[in-house]
């Protein structure tokens, strides 16, 4: 019967395109304290309560490539070109809230913020132009001389490679060399696994 076949089946459903408003392409995803579900759309922001889909454009229409929920629930979104947060409105609804207006003129010139992380120290956007550090309502930013590989890490610490400087750590408002990672160059060969135990010190 079609109860025997369906025992053991997990329990999918999929939406597409048509069914959620916005592009088939969807670069991340991120979830809140209530359950609530965010996905970064070409379009921009989407939000799935369970039930109904509501597209969340950014200020510029660009791609959003990532997400990341703090312990507020607020989700900060890294767009082309674009950062910022969804914020609720008088009546409830989220609207997206653009933080580049925070940035100093010469670090507004980035363009796809690849990975957006929670750290102890505030929000990272990483992009290839720009490391942005969101902390206490101000930004601290790097520049690169050449290009920045995607940020990694989170709670425990944030790295990221820079071609001729090698593996570099972002210690409260300081980007560093890690003593002895000078030889890891390649952006693309870089990746981080979390070690139970692990302190930003000590990956």
């Amino acid at each position: 019967t079609a109860t025997t076949l369906e025992a053991g089946t997990p329990l999918l459903r999929n939406f597409r395109p048509g069914d959620y408003g916005a592009e088939g392409q969807n670069w991340a995803i991120a979830q809140g304290p209530d359950g609530s579900l965010y996905f970064g759309n070409n379009r921009g922001v989407l939000h799935f309560d369970g039930q109904r889909w509501r597209l969340i454009p950014v200020a510029n229409q660009s791609t959003v490539r990532s997400l990341v929920t703090d312990a507020s629930g607020r989700v900060y979104v890294g767009a082309v070109g674009e950062i910022g947060y969804l914020a609720p409105t008088a009546d409830g609804q989220l609207r997206y809230v653009s933080l580049l207006d925070r940035l100093p003129a010469e670090a507004r010139g980035f363009s796809d913020v690849w990975n957006t992380l929670m750290t102890s120290d505030g929000v990272v956007f990483s992009s290839p132009q720009r490391l942005l550090l969101w902390r206490d309502d101000r930004f601290h930013h790097w520049a690169p001389a050449m290009r920045f590989g995607v940020a990694l890490g989170g709670m425990q610490g944030i790295y990221v490679v820079e071609p001729g400087r090698g593996l570099l750590q972002l210690r409260g408002e300081r980007l560093l060399p890690l003593p002895g990672a000078e030889r890891i160059d390649n952006p693309a060969r870089f990746g981080l696994v979390p070690l139970p135990g692990g302190s930003a010190e000590h990956p």
